[in-house]
């Protein structure tokens, strides 16, 4: 329904625009043409759209506004489409605003998403299938946006509401810049970060163990920046972890006075795994190199190899020359971060008779070796 009314009685409620623009141009358009899109509120003159006009009204001196008035979802969007493409005098939409937008829409929607789950034959309690997202997508084709960055918006704002201290910087440079995906990664890193601490708290410290082991092979769960889908992250496998918190264990308490460690690195991580290989007390001596049977990703050259280096503390022996093994292993990929067999091998045959311990041992320990990680099965 168009009618007039008073911008007094026009809700205006908390906003994520705090600089609307250029109004006085806007204002000029709007005395040379009229407005060519009225506000939209809803029943309860709650604002869904037009603080910028608003302003402008209010810049010409006139009490009334042209409002668009909506009771349903698909009145709104009759009138939020008109407006999607954006003209001369309009600023784009800010991130935090598609998100304001996709909560007024989302609730006036809502009483049509129940009906649909109502009239399903879905289980009970459970949103059926065939409708799950449809408001979203919906509110998504309404502001322009893919349903995956409305959803990734919505999250960077909720996580600021939650946490004001950590994320209100964020949210801002998300609408500085308008990259969303740039803030929605930080809020999953940040989430990655607290589900690996939570998981750790249920592991045994490293600390509260013998200094019985005098050969140590760890494969670290790096953490990735970048990462060329979503679908392919390292965190869809299993939970990574800071550089900081991955140097901080304490690898020496469990060690013997001369050990032996073999370090997983692959190539884009090696300058942090030697930052590692020191903080945990060792000096680098050499290193191994696993190709494999099918190539992988990259940036720069798409990577067929992983190096296993090679470090000692103390004085630990060298390894008997029939048991030292060629530095080159071909072997094919098995599953994701599973390493060939023969490494392990070729550990036992270097220094047989000596305590192993596998760290961030994801399964069950190998025969003769004990295991640490919070995904070791007993």
């Amino acid at each position: 329904m168009l009618m007039d009314l008073l911008l007094s009685d026009i809700v205006v409620g908390e906003r994520h625009r705090r600089v609307l623009g250029n109004i006085p141009a806007l204002a000029a358009s709007i005395q040379d043409v009229g407005l060519l899109h009225p506000v939209v509120v809803d029943e309860t003159h709650r604002l869904i759209a037009g603080a910028r006009r608003m302003a402008a009204f209010e810049h010409l001196g006139r009490e009334t506004v042209p409002a668009y008035v909506v009771r349903t979802f698909a009145e709104a969007e009759q009138y939020l489409r008109a407006e999607r493409d954006e003209n001369t005098c309009r600023e784009a939409l800010l991130p935090t605003e598609i998100d304001t937008l996709r909560r007024a829409l989302l609730e006036i929607e809502k009483p049509a998403a129940q009906a649909r789950k109502q009239s399903s034959n879905a289980e009970r309690g459970k949103f059926p299938t065939s409708a799950k997202g449809r408001a979203r997508s919906k509110v998504a084709q309404v502001v322009g946006v893919s349903d995956r960055t409305l959803e990734k918006i919505a999250s960077v704002v909720e996580a600021a509401q939650v946490n004001p201290e950590a994320y209100k910087p964020v949210v801002q440079e998300m609408d500085r810049t308008g990259n969303v995906d740039a803030a929605y990664r930080v809020i999953r890193r940040d989430e990655r970060r607290q589900a690996w601490a939570q998981n750790y708290r249920a592991t045994v410290p490293l600390d509260t163990m013998r200094p019985i082991f005098g050969v140590v092979y760890a494969d670290p769960p790096w953490e990735y920046e970048h990462c060329e889908s979503e679908n392919r992250a390292i965190e869809n496998q299993y939970p990574t972890m800071p550089l900081a918190d991955i140097q901080a264990l304490p690898v020496e308490t469990v060690c013997m006075s001369d050990a032996v460690l073999f370090l997983w690195a692959t190539p884009p991580k090696v300058e942090e795994a030697l930052t590692v290989l020191r903080a945990w007390g060792f000096r680098y001596r050499t290193c191994m190199v696993w190709v494999k049977d099918k190539i992988g990703m990259g940036y720069y050259c798409r990577q067929r190899h992983e190096l296993l280096l090679i470090g000692t503390r103390g004085e630990p022996v060298t390894p008997n020359p029939p048991d030292r093994p060629d530095s080159v292993l071909e072997a094919p990929r098995g599953s994701h971060s599973a390493k060939p067999a023969q490494f392990y091998d070729h550990i036992e045959a270097m220094y047989p008779g000596i305590p192993k311990i596998e760290l961030f041992l994801r399964g069950t320990p190998r025969p003769g070796w004990d295991g640490w990680g919070n995904q070791l099965t007993p």
